[in-house]
């Protein structure tokens, strides 16, 4: 087999060299502007309590809005939303959720936003962020 030569920048990765499920992250900015992110790197780490974790940038809007207001949406995608997840890179802000053709509904227990095509959702609260290099784990 043939080897190919990936670069170290993880932004680089099209597509990412470590596979793992996708989620599309929903957040609430201060003024109530919401906002929606594809991560491709999401864990859970003790089962009591019940913690995911995944990581991001220090200057990302999902990083920001999830400090400042303490909770963010797991929006688990089917293979229907695949394509439409990974081409949602190409947009920010609400841009990325109207252009996409997602529809978000009010969360029951979080103030941030979750995405109506998704199957699955989970409202999470912040817990704790770790600085590490470039960007953190949430």
């Amino acid at each position: 087999m043939k080897k190919v030569n990936y670069p170290i920048d993880k932004k680089k990765w099209s597509p990412s060299l470590i596979p793992g499920v996708i989620t599309l992250i929903s957040t609430n900015g201060l003024k109530g502007n919401p906002n929606i992110a594809p991560k491709s790197r999401i864990q859970m780490v003790p089962f009591d309590p019940s913690i995911l974790i995944f990581s991001g940038s220090k200057n990302g809007t999902t990083e920001k809005n999830i400090n400042k207001t303490n909770c963010f949406g797991v929006n688990f995608i089917d293979s229907s939303l695949a394509s439409i997840t990974y081409n949602c890179i190409q947009w920010y802000g609400r841009d990325r959720i109207t252009k996409a053709g997602l529809s978000l509904t009010k969360a029951e227990k979080i103030n941030a936003p979750l995405i109506n095509e998704c199957k699955a959702h989970l409202e999470c609260k912040l817990v704790d962020t770790k600085e590490i290099g470039s960007g953190y784990p949430n």
